[in-house]
């Protein structure tokens, strides 16, 4: 056992020295020196390369749209409303369109025609006027007895005529029932209310200067020829002329809205009140007349 271990030691022992003999000669040292070390500075860098484009990016592909369903038609619901009410007739009136002689037929606008702060009532220039009157005492001659009167005139108001007041030209009819007392017929002279009779004549001038003048004074020249069929006079006429002074009083300011339907419905511009003093002298005839008689009724103006 021994000699085996011997002669292992001995055989290792001469590999190494073989191996050893047959390996080459190291390489001599190279001493460093400062020539031989490189500076990073001097070392010139090489040049940055440009950075590459991104790529584009790609939109994903539209979506084909969905078909839109066609609408499905729905009923109509009718949703009754409560009628409004109708504004009052002066709102109508006045808020009506200026009237043209093309449109309406009017022609007698007066000057303030194209104002808007003015009712269309105000505007318009009247050309017919209706009278009604009456009288206590006028005509006398019969003893024992008055006569009354009670009659109705018409006039007509050129409209070229009413740039300054109205001027008219009218004429007139009444009868004049012969009474005792009050309102009885007096049998003893007459046989019936319209024995007694007249006709009249006017030229009349208003001195109306100002839109809705509240008291219009006038003046006339009257002319009157009563005729009369009595049992205690023989059947005759009388006939009767001379001046009238009196006014008119505006009733249209009373109340508008009432003012503003009539000139809708019927064509009525203007309504008066009036008064005035007849001072006739007679000719002719077995009847005469008051010095100074009182005349008073309504007077109509329409377009």
């Amino acid at each position: 056992m021994k000699r085996t271990l011997f002669v292992l030691l001995v055989y290792s022992s001469l590999g190494s020295w073989s191996r050893a003999a047959d390996a080459p000669a190291p390489a001599p040292a190279v001493p460093i020196t400062e020539d031989l070390v490189a500076d990073p500075l001097d070392t010139p860098s090489a040049p940055l390369a440009a950075p590459e484009p991104a790529a584009p990016i790609e939109e994903p592909p539209a979506l084909a749209a969905d078909p839109v369903p066609a609408a499905r038609e729905v009923p109509r619901v009718e949703i009754k409303k409560d009628p409004e009410p109708e504004p009052p007739v002066s709102e109508v009136v006045e808020s009506a369109p200026l009237p043209t002689a093309t449109t309406s037929g009017r022609t007698n606008l007066s000057t303030w025609e194209f104002d808007p702060d003015v009712p269309l009532i105000q505007r318009i220039r009247p050309q017919w006027g209706i009278r009604i009157e009456g009288s206590s005492s006028a005509w006398k001659g019969l003893p024992n007895s008055s006569i009354r009167q009670i009659g109705m005139g018409f006039e007509f108001q050129p409209r070229v005529f009413q740039k300054v007041g109205v001027l008219g030209l009218g004429v007139g009819f009444g009868i004049l029932p012969v009474v005792s007392s009050g309102m009885t017929l007096n049998t003893t002279h007459v046989s019936s209310i319209g024995s007694l009779w007249y006709l009249a004549g006017t030229l009349r001038y208003q001195l109306k200067i100002v839109r809705n003048q509240w008291v219009v004074p006038m003046a006339a020249f009257h002319f009157e020829r009563a005729t009369y069929k009595t049992k205690t006079l023989a059947s005759g006429a009388t006939t009767a002329s001379g001046l009238s002074l009196g006014a008119l009083f505006l009733l249209n300011a009373v109340d508008p809205e009432i003012a503003a339907q009539s000139l809708a419905e019927a064509g009525l511009v203007r309504s008066y009140l009036f008064a005035e003093f007849r001072m006739l002298r007679p000719t002719g005839g077995a009847l005469s007349y008051e010095d100074r008689a009182l005349i008073a009724g309504i007077r109509l103006e329409y377009e």
